[in-house]
């Protein structure tokens, strides 16, 4: 991942350049605003070259081949312009997507253009096609200018694509009503969506799907055989299937993949001796208490302070998307050095700002420590009251422990779900939430799974 952010990172810049010195578009101002988009705004896509996405053969099983034939002939036989592809984990969208793509650019002459909700799916959608991505905002909304009176001047949504180009929005049960509303009114002429999601999973907060998951235009049902054999797929196939009691009174828990643990000094020595070895692994919880204890105490556990501080080897998890400084909302990244900047706290109304130097970015992210682990909302109208003067103001959360909420579109190699008393009335008084919920938990863990009842 690493690798995929450093090349976003030189994109963005480069792109940027381009577009200074070929529109003399005047500077964007805002730091919370999301990264320009890719078509005549002068945004970034991140990612590989697109002729090196077809590198590796695909070959489809029949499912899958008869899922993409259908989706062809509705765009190109049929002429719909928004499609729908739905299917559980391990049933091979990616893969099907990818020949998708393959075969609408070489056998329709088509460019297809790949966008995702949030930054962190965006970088994961990358490492899978090996294509050029952008987040959903980036593309619809450009970065805020000032005119010749220093006022703010806002853009409005842009086109996705050109005329008669594909736009496959992945992770698209994250996607609600009215982002899913703006995408579809700037769509270009003859140009086409496909929307593909796991109906599964939880749907956008606060909000119900934008595009029709519940009813697909094809969907994939069948786990193939390497999947079939993992047990982390196995427990998701249950849980989509309503039979998690009878699949885990069966299973015998001896794989080394996927185990029950017990306890919440469990599953915090669990936690603290990954962070220790700076492994690719996370806990994730059902509320925001539970996740500022966890995050609070592993921290103790690798010699951090207990407080709402910022240090040297934090993980800091990012809740906006600032293209000055080059991060992605959902990203998490490790603390490198913290300087205080006493000076312009009276400034910004804070009784304290920092300035955050992380691992792979050059520019330092300007936070209010007010704000610091709270709560997103406050943080935006505390925003539009301050001074824009200094373009790199980042929302966070301390990144040890997340909500599984804030985890959709991520994925880890190891990952540790907390089933606790919440989590369990959750359960008792709504029944498919909590379903969803713990779907959505474990098909975060790529190679291991801890589920651990607190």
């Amino acid at each position: 991942m690493r690798k995929v952010q450093e090349e976003f990172r030189a994109a963005l810049k480069t792109r940027q350049d381009q577009h200074q010195d070929t529109t003399g578009a005047s500077e964007p101002v805002d730091d919370g605003i999301p990264f320009p988009p890719l078509l005549g705004r002068g945004g970034p896509t991140f990612g590989h070259d697109p002729d090196e996405v077809y590198l590796e053969d695909i070959e489809l099983s029949p499912d899958q081949e008869d899922a993409c034939h259908l989706l062809l002939k509705k765009f190109f036989d049929e002429d719909e312009q928004e499609l729908e592809l739905s299917g559980p984990a391990g049933s091979g969208k990616t893969t099907l997507v990818r020949d998708v793509i393959r075969r609408i650019e070489e056998e329709y002459g088509t460019y297809v253009h790949l966008l995702t909700p949030t930054g962190r799916a965006a970088v994961r959608l990358c490492q899978v096609t090996g294509r050029p991505v952008a987040t959903i905002h980036s593309v619809l909304y450009g970065g805020p200018t000032r005119d010749a009176k220093g006022n703010l001047v806002w853009s409005d949504p842009g086109p996705p694509c050109s005329a008669g180009e594909v736009v496959v929005v992945d992770e698209a049960s994250m996607v609600g009503g009215k982002l899913a509303d703006a995408i579809r009114g700037v769509m270009p002429a003859d140009s086409k969506l496909l929307a593909v999601g796991d109906k599964e999973q939880l749907p956008p907060v606060k909000d119900t799907w934008g595009f029709n998951l519940g009813d697909p235009t094809a969907l994939l049902t069948k786990i193939h055989r390497q999947a079939a054999g993992n047990p982390i797929i196995a427990m998701a196939t249950a849980i989509r299937e309503d039979r998690f009691d009878e699949w885990a009174d069966e299973y015998g828990f001896d794989d080394e993949r996927l185990c029950a643990l017990e306890g919440y000094d469990t599953a915090l020595e669990w936690a603290v001796e990954r962070a220790k070895k700076d492994a690719d692994a996370v806990c994730l919880v059902f509320t925001n208490r539970l996740r500022q204890r966890l995050n609070r105490e592993i921290r103790v556990g690798v010699g951090l302070p207990a407080d709402d501080v910022l240090v040297a080897g934090d993980k800091l998890l990012v809740r906006v998307n600032n293209r000055r400084v080059g991060v992605m909302n959902g990203e998490v990244f490790t603390v490198e050095s913290v300087e205080e900047r006493p000076g312009e706290a009276d400034v910004y109304g804070s009784s304290r700002v920092v300035e955050v130097y992380v691992e792979e970015t050059d520019q330092p992210l300007l936070i209010n420590m007010d704000h610091f682990n709270g709560d997103r909302n406050a943080w935006w109208e505390w925003k539009k009251l301050t001074s824009r003067r200094d373009q790199r103001w980042v929302h966070c959360h301390h990144g040890w422990a997340l909500t599984v909420h804030s985890a959709q579109g991520s994925q880890w190699d190891d990952v540790a779900f907390l089933w606790d008393r919440s989590f369990s009335r959750l359960g008792e008084r709504n029944p498919d939430d909590a379903r969803r919920m713990l779907y959505t938990a474990v098909t975060r863990a790529a190679k291991n799974l801890a589920v651990v009842t607190v």
